[in-house]
């Protein structure tokens, strides 16, 4: 039997008899398991796979059978056993080649199986918790790790360059603040008419609320066009008296206490019921935007009427109270991708203070407050499928602060699992059929227009283009 724990081998029985027959052992099974590994030399994964060959797995199981189904809804199948999730376009296009080669189903199931066993094993049981960093992260849309050591080093850098620049380039506060003609890429004004709501989420935001209501009211279309919706879920710190001294000036700034804590979605439901802008924007507190930010959003969305949601990249800050042009200088900035149904939930491209219509929320309802931490993205994933349109500004007026005891990125976060749970609810409909049909229907799909037979075990990306190959061939002859 191999040298470890028992209460690592009882964890590797039970979850191969929850997974794989829908039950918990009875204590005399786990015994007679744990002697079959003494007197068989197996190890926990062997446990495992043989608990999911047995003749109990197949006949309390039948849809594991594999052989009836088509690869595509195999894949699905797969995934959603062991990963208790479903994959994405690519990871089934990958996983459909491996099986078109040597790959069985039986071993990539297992291979799955196994993976995930040792994570759940790595993340469960093991005495020292994997490591985390709170100050490193990925770079939205990049490979790129970013951490504090990488932080200090770029600003020491900018401050050298500062020093030995002529006076003209030195870092220094913005003097225009109006309006980046580039950004706004020739668009409109607004009509007097048209308003944003701003909705914020108020918890224990004492050191940041000054600052926030100061870059919310040099906001260039601020006094005109805009409503702050602070929502505060009984926050403890006693942010009211700053937030009612801006109000004596601003009126524009609407102000709710509730008598109990709720989540970030929720306090934004609320504000949602409380706009009467038809554009919506989300604001975090220790986030920062560029003062016509708004403005370039707004006017996007005033211009384009087939636009549901406007975003744009942003810059990151491991520092509260850096101002824009030294964080645009430092230059730590995002790359998102062009929102399709399928990536939105891989990456949730509108992130930070993206711009939406309010009319969708009449379409698709509210932010489900079932969601701690991933209701944004859950949202727009529901707007993705429902064919509404996402427009990608290219200026990146926003500016994301990397707080390790946020929501999203303290450790213990609900974040990874509520990602799980987006792509149980709507990885189906993410997926269309010409992933997932078998390889008769994609070919009759493509016309049967090649310049050769292609092989199933090519991608279909390239069964596609020799598709297209031959209908050009056939358009054009002459040319071939």
């Amino acid at each position: 039997m191999e040298n470890a724990k028992p209460d690592l081998v009882r964890f590797a029985i039970e979850k191969g008899y929850s997974w794989h027959l829908g039950r918990h052992p009875a204590p005399a099974e786990i015994d007679a398991w744990q002697r079959e590994m003494e007197v068989s030399g197996l190890d926990r994964f062997d446990v495992v796979e043989r608990i999911s060959r047995s003749q109990e797995a197949h006949q309390k199981h039948p849809a594991r059978r594999f052989d009836a189904y088509e690869t595509g809804p195999f894949i699905q199948l797969v995934y959603l056993l062991t990963k208790n999730r479903l994959p994405d376009a690519l990871e089934i296009e990958r996983q459909r080649i491996r099986l078109a080669g040597t790959l069985t189903r039986q071993n990539l199931f297992d291979e799955m199986s196994m993976a995930a066993f040792a994570e759940l094993e790595a993340t469960v049981l093991q005495d020292t918790p994997p490591s985390y960093d709170p100050g490193r992260f990925r770079v939205m849309g990049t490979t790129r790790m970013v951490g504090t050591e990488d932080w200090t080093a770029a600003k020491e850098d900018l401050a050298d360059r500062a020093e030995d620049a002529p006076p003209a380039v030195a870092i220094k506060a913005r003097q225009d603040d109006g309006v980046d003609p580039a950004a706004i890429g020739g668009f409109a004004p607004l009509a007097k008419d048209q308003r944003v709501s701003v909705l914020v989420s108020l918890y224990k935001a004492g050191q940041f609320i000054e600052s926030f209501l100061d870059s919310m009211i040099a906001q260039t279309i601020f006094e005109d066009h805009v409503d702050v919706i602070i929502v505060d879920a009984a926050s403890p710190e006693g942010e009211a008296s700053a937030i009612q001294a801006r109000q004596a000036e601003h009126p524009n700034i609407l102000y709710r206490r509730l008598s109990e804590r709720v989540t970030v979605y929720e306090a934004w439901n609320t504000a949602i019921g409380m706009a009467h802008g038809s554009y919506l924007t989300n604001a975090n507190l220790d986030d920062l935007r560029r003062p016509d930010s708004l403005e370039i959003q707004a006017r996007i969305l005033s211009a384009l009427p087939f636009v549901d949601v406007v975003y744009q990249d942003f810059l990151y800050t491991l520092d509260y109270g850096l101002g824009f042009d030294h964080l645009s200088q430092i230059g730590i900035k995002s790359d998102l991708p062009l929102v399709t149904p399928e990536n939105i939930m891989r990456e949730n491209a509108p992130h930070n203070a993206p711009m939406w219509r309010r009319s969708l929320h009449d379409d698709l309802g509210l932010f489900d407050p079932a969601f701690h931490s991933a209701a944004d993205n859950e949202f727009w994933a529901r707007a993705a499928l429902a064919g509404k349109c996402f427009y990608k500004s290219n200026s990146p007026h926003t500016a994301y602060f990397q707080n390790a005891d946020g929501l999203s990125t303290r450790r213990g976060s609900r974040g990874p699992q509520e990602a799980r749970e987006i792509w149980q609810r709507h990885g189906r409909a993410a997926v269309d059929e010409a992933v997932i049909c078998n390889d008769a229907a994609f070919l009759e799909l493509l016309g049967g227009r090649f310049d050769s037979p292609p092989s199933t075990a090519v991608s279909r990306a390239e069964m596609t283009h020799r598709a297209l190959v031959g209908l050009a061939a056939a358009r054009w002859p002459e040319r071939s």
